[in-house]
């Protein structure tokens, strides 16, 4: 089987037909289509139920609801395809979307990506590029914002062979990281800027408070700490500077929701930040980054008032040195 198709299901009844339906209609049909359907309580589930008995292409999960990063995990530990893509549940795609991805297989790339509509249509950026060319592409693509993993396809072999997988319980930026993981696996890559994806940005996802809480957002500042520890190279922080955004912006979340949130103690915000400052695997010879984020230093004239200002100066160094 050539493609394995993953959407992650929760809630979207609304939108999942359409979804489903520009899938079935495309003209490349050497596909199974996997319905991750992640404890839905509208009738999502039933819907992917219908669908399966009139297609025997599509498969349905039921499982109890983890979070989309959750679902897609369990889309990847089922995927028998040579390459993987993913959908989300409240999205379609243009008539011969899936072909035009699938066309690029036979190129000896590990990572096929196209545009978007209304996201990646303005990058024109054509062509093939390996490892030494990431930087240009992606600081063109701005991958820290467009690490999505819709509008493209992976390797099945690369992503199971290295356990590559979403992050649970990281509910910002957890596609960027895998998209990072994966690209340290990777040696070059094909991107075209044709759009036939269209994202469908409504408010029935994940709630903002819950995007950005210290959990989420500490468990995303540790998984790249690792994965520059021991996946990358750690002096790709500086030579990228989609990396040094996606690092500077996990770090910063997890700061602010400190100050946001009031049920945490001044003991308990010392022993999260300290929590955070041991992390720091980053010395003045490793990076440096001319300008800080302005929300960054406004937050240490807050941490005053927790005693902790002198950690965070020292994280802030750290970085900026």
């Amino acid at each position: 089987m050539k493609l394995s198709i993953i959407i992650p299901v929760y809630n979207t009844e609304k939108y999942l037909k359409k979804c489903i339906d520009s899938i079935l209609n495309q003209s490349f049909s050497d596909y199974e289509l996997l319905l991750i359907n992640d404890g839905s309580t509208d009738d999502s589930g039933k819907i992917c139920d219908e669908y399966s008995k009139i297609d025997n292409r599509i498969k349905v999960l039921h499982k109890k609801n983890g979070g989309v990063s959750s679902a897609r995990n369990t889309g990847i530990e089922n995927a028998s395809g040579e390459w993987v893509t993913f959908i989300d549940s409240d999205d379609w795609i243009n008539h011969g979307y899936i072909e035009n991805l699938v066309n690029d297989t036979y190129l000896n790339v590990d990572l096929i990506i196209h545009g978007t509509v209304d996201k990646m249509n303005k990058n024109h950026i054509n062509g093939i590029f390996n490892s030494s060319e990431y930087n240009y592409v992606f600081n063109n693509l701005k991958l820290s914002y467009n690490g999505y993993p819709f509008s493209k396809l992976f390797k099945n072999h690369i992503i199971k062979t290295n356990n590559i997988k979403f992050i649970e319980h990281v509910n910002l930026c957890e596609d960027t990281l895998f998209l990072i993981e994966y690209l340290s696996y990777s040696t070059k890559i094909k991107h075209r800027s044709k759009c036939l994806y269209n994202y469908n940005e409504t408010n029935d996802s994940l709630s903002r408070r819950s995007l950005y809480s210290y959990k989420s957002n500490y468990l995303g500042f540790k998984t790249i700490n690792s994965l520059l520890k021991n996946n990358l190279n750690i002096d790709k922080l500086k030579e990228y500077p989609f990396l040094t955004n996606t690092y500077i912006g996990f770090l910063y979340r997890a700061i602010n929701s400190l100050h946001n949130n009031s049920n945490n103690t001044k003991s308990q915000r010392i022993k999260k930040y300290n929590q955070l400052h041991e992390l720091i695997l980053i010395d003045s010879s490793q990076i440096k980054i001319k300008h800080l984020p302005k929300r960054i230093l406004y937050n240490l004239f807050f941490a005053k008032k927790f005693n902790i200002f002198d950690s965070l100066l020292k994280i802030i160094y750290k970085l900026n040195k």
